[in-house]
């Protein structure tokens, strides 16, 4: 009897070496055990991976072929952002928040020196970054003023014993009152009581203005729904001794970004409409010669203006920060010393 030869086809897998009876299994466990999905060219490695869905892009650039270059990422379950640059030979460089404090603890020349080995497409990359940032806190000290503010005049009234809600005759009469228990005469005649007595006084002053001109409790809210108001305000004289030079600052921030936009002025050759003695007649020979000049730049030429513009831009935005975090410590500091006076 002839003996029945039977074949029997495997299907190996290439990775594990596993044995399966089709293709399609073999297949389908290939791609559930091995197969690594094939990551964005702007996917960073360096912890700030793309886990599936998690971490949402925002196109910032793209080069002449329309491929994305700079794109800002976001983890949309952290809310953790950065800025992430592919260079021209197919590396990554990312800049987040970590980069921007290392920054602002080094020094001019440093910082120099760091610009100057950074590669066009990267600083621009850094310069969103920047941007990113000097919004964010810019937002957060506009917050913690207002904050500041409701907690300062909730404190005042509490020194009464009032609500934010009382109105003048309250007030008035709470005062009275507490100026009777308060009085130096009645409390050694110290230079501490007097002091107190003081404090308490120039609160009462405060809070009576405040609801006779409306910026108490309704008013303060109406003030501060004016973003542009609000923001240009400095804090209130019951901000202690560092409001003032908390304002200095937030005012010599101003002066320094109007010298600022002077400087980018004169650097890019703009000058005031219709300035004396250069009308149509008088400057028309200079403009047809700049504007010969601008049409035989080369690309190389442009392209180093634009660095050192976008340069003066990033060290503005530095200086903004810095100002920024300076006034940030004022409030929390101010924070700390707001309470109802013990009596």
């Amino acid at each position: 009897a002839e003996t029945e030869v039977k074949h029997v086809i495997k299907h190996i897998c290439p990775d594990c070496g596993k044995s399966c009876d089709s293709l399609e299994e073999t297949r389908e466990h290939w791609l559930k055990e091995h197969h690594k999905p094939a990551q964005s060219p702007l996917h960073d490695g360096d912890g700030n991976s793309d886990e599936g869905d998690n971490v949402k892009a925002q196109l910032l650039e793209t080069d002449d072929k329309g491929q994305p270059v700079i794109v800002r990422q976001t983890d949309k379950e952290t809310g953790n952002s950065w800025t992430v640059v592919l260079n021209e030979d197919g590396t990554k460089r990312t800049f987040s928040e970590e980069d921007v404090e290392h920054m602002l603890s080094q020094s001019h020349s440093e910082l120099e020196n760091w610009f100057g080995e950074m590669p066009d497409r990267q600083f621009r990359g850094l310069s969103n970054e920047l941007t990113h940032r000097l919004c964010e806190r810019s937002n957060k000290l506009f917050k913690r003023r207002q904050q500041f503010e409701e907690e300062s005049r909730r404190c005042n009234f509490a020194v009464f014993g009032l609500g934010e809600g009382a109105d003048v005759k309250e007030l008035d009469n709470a005062y009275r009152k507490l100026a009777r228990a308060m009085h130096p005469d009645k409390n050694g005649g110290s230079d501490e009581a007097k002091h107190r007595f003081q404090a308490m006084k120039e609160k009462y002053e405060e809070l009576r203005e405040a609801i006779i001109t409306g910026t108490g409790q309704q008013g303060q809210a109406e003030k501060t729904s004016d973003g542009k108001a609000s923001a240009e305000e400095g804090p209130s004289p019951s901000d202690g001794s560092n409001a003032g030079k908390d304002k200095e600052t937030q005012e010599g921030s101003a002066d320094e970004a109007e010298a600022g936009e002077k400087e980018g002025n004169e650097e890019d050759g703009s000058q005031p409409d219709n300035p004396k003695g250069s009308g149509k007649h008088a400057g028309g020979d200079s403009d047809r010669a700049s504007n010969g000049e601008e049409g035989t730049k080369t690309q190389a030429q442009k392209d180093k203006e634009k660095r050192k513009e976008l340069e003066a831009k990033v060290w503005k935005m530095l200086n903004q920060l810095k100002m920024i975090g300076q006034n940030l410590q004022i409030v929390e500091a101010n924070f700390g010393r707001l309470k109802p006076h013990e009596s």
